[in-house]
């Protein structure tokens, strides 16, 4: 009875209905789940605004006093120590993000650095940008981190990212499922229990007087990509079989 849902389906039209709602209902704070709904909470009289399912929250100044979230991507130190498990000899990993992910990149700076790879981080402005970064770092890379930041990501940047990766047998970690059939090795995701439990944990806080923060997550969901595991294995047999050769 103190809880009520509002629905945009992705559909900007209803923003207005959306805070007549909020506001007509008294609610003192606010889950948002998605960029929109974000925007939405932002204009209303909440107390307190949460946000989750968003990766680029500090370029869209979601953190504030009276606004917090919840990660969008789990640790990248569980990640990583999967992706290794797969991959024993992985060395280097590349990174592309829009602006403003200073605190994303220092998360994974310091999981590369504990487990031993080196990182490799650009910075683009636009998609085209983007895809010629990531073709300029694969000659010095093992494998790509792709971040789900639509800012310099389309489709079709997408596409040409693992369509070229995959030419050049370099390992992609992916944010989507979806992806796995373009030749990913593996994708990794929240677990949407996980995500909901940190959601709650926002709200007990806001209960207790505490500041908002961003809360982590703690569990992930991974999909794996046998035909890609099935590649790197075989590469892996034949680089140990030419330094046998060579010795």
């Amino acid at each position: 009875e103190r809880t009520i849902v509002v629905r945009l389906d992705g559909d900007p039209g209803r923003g207005a209905a959306a805070r007549s709602a909020l506001a007509a209902a008294g609610v003192e704070r606010v889950i948002a789940i998605g960029a929109l709904a974000a925007e939405v909470a932002a204009e209303s009289s909440a107390e307190h605004r949460f946000f989750c399912q968003i990766l680029n929250f500090e370029a869209h100044g979601l953190l504030d006093s009276t606004s917090g979230g919840v990660k969008l991507l789990p640790p990248f130190r569980q990640q990583l120590s999967t992706w290794q498990s797969l991959s024993p000899d992985l060395q280097s990993v590349g990174v592309i993000s829009g602006p403003g992910q200073d605190a994303l990149i220092d998360e994974i700076r310091a999981a590369t650095a504990e487990l031993g790879v080196a990182l490799h981080v650009r910075i683009a402005r636009s998609d085209k940008e983007a895809l010629y970064l990531f073709k300029r770092m694969t000659p010095g890379i093992d494998g790509f981190w792709l971040l789900p930041d639509n800012r310099v990501l389309s489709p079709g940047v997408i596409r040409g990212i693992m369509s070229y990766g995959g030419k050049h047998r370099k390992q992609i970690v992916v944010f989507n499922d979806k992806l796995l059939s373009l030749g990913a090795l593996m994708s990794v995701t929240g677990d949407p229990d996980d995500v909901a439990r940190q959601a709650l944990r926002l709200l007990a806080r806001a209960e207790r007087g505490a500041a908002p923060t961003v809360m982590p997550l703690t569990r992930m969901q991974v999909q794996i990509n046998p035909d890609a595991v099935d590649h790197l294995d075989a590469a892996t047999a034949q680089a140990e079989q030419d330094t046998a050769g060579r010795r």
